[in-house]
């Protein structure tokens, strides 16, 4: 008797990729890479502190990364970026995360707020400036009931 034919792959089949446990894991891992040089080849110095990443893992997110990382852009042929003094490491390192893992930490601080919007619209990134349109109410007042990252 012959073999049933397997399912074809779905975004919704439990056995998925995709399913939302190995995004979860995938983004876990993502962010554990942040505090650790040892795959990375870019390092941002923010407030004289490093943030270790991977250009391939934010040029394929987003497309103004990825012009600032080809020849002729910006960063090209920069191993270590050098962040302005007027940018907050909590602001900078959100944007980051948002790029890697479609998430942002949870910031009460409305100055640091701003600051991210700012970013997001320096490095042209709609998809942070949406995301912070649609939480900024929690985040602004600092209410208890929101402690958690942003999420895409």
């Amino acid at each position: 008797e012959p073999e049933p034919e397997p399912e074809p792959w779905s975004p919704k089949s439990p056995k998925s990729p995709k399913s939302p446990s190995s995004m979860d894991k995938m983004q876990a891992d993502f962010m554990a890479m942040v505090e650790d040089d040892t795959f990375s080849d870019v390092e941002f110095v923010v407030e004289g502190r490093s943030l270790y990443f991977t250009k391939m893992a934010m040029c394929v997110r987003h497309t103004h990364l990825r012009k600032l990382f080809l020849p002729g852009g910006r960063w090209h042929a920069s191993a270590t970026v050098e962040i302005s003094d007027d940018v907050p490491r909590a602001a900078f390192q959100a944007l980051l995360m948002f790029v890697y893992c479609g998430q942002v930490p949870a910031i009460h601080d409305p100055e640091q707020i701003e600051k991210l919007r700012q970013l997001a619209d320096d490095f042209e990134l709609p998809g942070l400036s949406e995301l912070l349109a649609r939480q900024t109410s929690p985040l602004m007042t600092g209410s208890p009931e929101y402690s958690g990252p942003l999420t895409e």
